[in-house]
């Protein structure tokens, strides 16, 4: 089931938003009812949907959300993301324009940060998108949009003093965390999706091939590449791919798995916790 979760200021007619939503069940967060926490208000709501997966938007836009579901895939994040949006986003997404994701991500990705800078703060509460699309990346499709509200309303976040400043500088402390590539090497187990799949909750994740399918996995996070075997003895090639994996990866830290043996759960939240340490140590030591 998707829920919609929708953040106003309560200033616009939100009914051609709400009559274009297919969803049966639609949170609206009016930040001016309730406390306001600015572009927090969006994750403050998801407390209130139903489903296991989280469709957002801005109140000043009209999405095609029919064409959004069709792009979507099982266990994506998907958004919405104008290709020559005149604001670069390189190492984040904007979910003002139509997103899709599971419920819990946001969350799993404001810990990550919480666990070395304040999530109290209103800064944080400003920029909290930046933190859940760099920390937990987005597939993009560019389906276009209607705007509702795009000459108006002077207290809209991208209008505000230092708005793009502050969220380049977030971008910056997020990607300064630790960053886990996990590096699979395989020849074609059968249980190969299954290792990745366990290993989702990683930054990164790498799978060296030789003698199969590039195409046997499947994930929008899943970089696929190859090390050629055929100068190798076959007993050579665990530590060529592996070697190769850590060229490939852009992780702070890296992690080895066999194809044929699967991560049990919460294995990838133990290791960034363990990364973390020396992280948090430092920024206590130099605040």
């Amino acid at each position: 089931m998707i829920s919609a979760v929708i953040v106003t200021r309560g200033d616009v007619d939100l009914s051609p938003i709400l009559d274009s939503l297919p969803f049966d069940d639609v949170v609206v967060w009016n930040n001016l009812e309730r406390e306001d926490l600015a572009v927090y208000g969006r994750y403050a709501g998801i407390a209130e949907a139903k489903g296991d997966l989280i469709y957002v938007q801005d109140d000043d836009v009209i999405i095609d959300v029919d064409r959004l579901l069709a792009e979507y895939r099982d266990g994506d994040r998907l958004c919405n993301m104008d290709a020559g949006h005149p604001v670069p986003y390189p190492d984040s997404s904007l979910v003002g324009w139509g997103a899709i994701f599971p419920r819990g991500d946001p969350f799993k990705a404001f810990a990550r940060y919480g666990a070395v800078h304040p999530t109290d703060s209103d800064e944080f509460y400003r920029c909290c998108d930046v933190v859940f699309t760099s920390l937990a990346p987005f597939r993009r499709v560019d389906l276009g949009r209607k705007n509702l509200l795009h000459a108006a309303g002077s207290h809209r976040m991208h209008r505000q003093a230092n708005h793009y400043m502050e969220r380049r500088n977030m971008t910056e402390r997020c990607l300064a965390l630790p960053r886990i590539s996990v590096v699979i090497p395989t020849t074609g187990s059968g249980m190969l999706q299954a290792v990745v799949d366990s290993a989702q909750d990683a930054d990164e994740i790498i799978v060296i091939w030789d003698g199969c399918d590039p195409h046997v996995v499947s994930h929008h996070k899943t970089v696929v590449t190859r090390v050629e075997g055929s100068n190798r003895e076959r007993s050579d090639f665990g530590h060529t791919a592996r070697m190769r994996g850590m060229e490939l990866a852009s992780g702070s830290h890296i992690t080895f798995k066999d194809d044929h043996d699967a991560y049990l759960p919460g294995a990838v939240d133990l290791m960034r916790e363990a990364s973390a340490h020396s992280v948090r140590d430092e920024s206590l030591s130099n605040p």
